[in-house]
């Protein structure tokens, strides 16, 4: 007798759990492409996530999202970031997310978006929903964009900041003779300086890309002196 009630209540049991891991699996929306596997699992895409990104340290939350548009061959699809949580769909159309961003207004900024930059900028307008907070802080930096900041402000600061390291590049290649060299990070370093000085003014003591120029020159003038170098 016994014995049948704790069978009975072991098959209640299973029944049970089954049916919560049923309940918790990822629920995807019919008729958008998802990964099988993924939608089989309690955690959804995370499990292929944290083994994608250890494959490779250039491996990123991004470029995993375009292996999965890639892999499924659809410009929207849907992936399973949290448990217990609807799908997130991720659209590759330029047209329509563009459409769909500046046009429709049943689209608004995702709370993914303010999860992420909130504890960073937590009262910038780029993760804030269309209201008039949002108005209010686009009116401020409107005239950003006018003809008249682009052509005076904005156009001189990367130019400025472009020649410099054009000047850095060319030194560099002379120093490397054939031998390739990475420009990655001057890229980097122009781009800031250029916004620095929208934003602040130059200054070439805050520079990122003038002492780059700096060291080049000395490095060339000593390498131009050992080459003359009788001895």
């Amino acid at each position: 007798m016994v014995s049948s009630w704790l069978a009975c209540f072991c098959i209640a049991c299973s029944c049970l759990l089954l049916l919560l891991r049923r309940i918790c699996l990822p629920k995807p929306l019919p008729g958008i492409p998802y990964n099988p596997s993924a939608a089989r699992s309690l955690l959804g895409d995370l499990p292929r996530i944290s083994f994608y990104l250890r494959q490779d340290g250039n491996n990123t939350l991004v470029t995993y999202f375009h292996e999965c548009v890639r892999d499924l061959n659809a410009p929207l699809v849907q992936v399973f970031l949290k448990p217990l949580a609807r799908p997130t769909l991720l659209l590759s159309d330029f047209r329509e997310a563009r459409h769909l961003l500046m046009h429709s207004p049943q689209f608004d900024r995702s709370p993914a978006l303010k999860g992420l930059l909130s504890g960073i900028i937590p009262d910038h307008h780029i993760h804030l929903a269309t209201d008039e907070k949002w108005a209010a802080q686009r009116r401020v930096v409107q005239d950003l964009m006018t003809p008249s900041f682009l052509h005076e402000v904005a156009g001189p600061a990367f130019y400025t900041s472009i020649a410099v390291g054009m000047d850095a590049w060319s030194i560099k290649s002379s120093l490397a003779g054939e031998r390739p060299w990475d420009a990655g990070a001057d890229v980097r370093n122009v781009s800031l300086d250029a916004m620095c000085a929208l934003a602040f003014g130059t200054e070439p003591e805050v520079s990122a890309i003038i002492p780059l120029l700096e060291s080049l020159r000395n490095m060339q003038q000593s390498s131009t002196g050992i080459e003359r170098d009788p001895s």
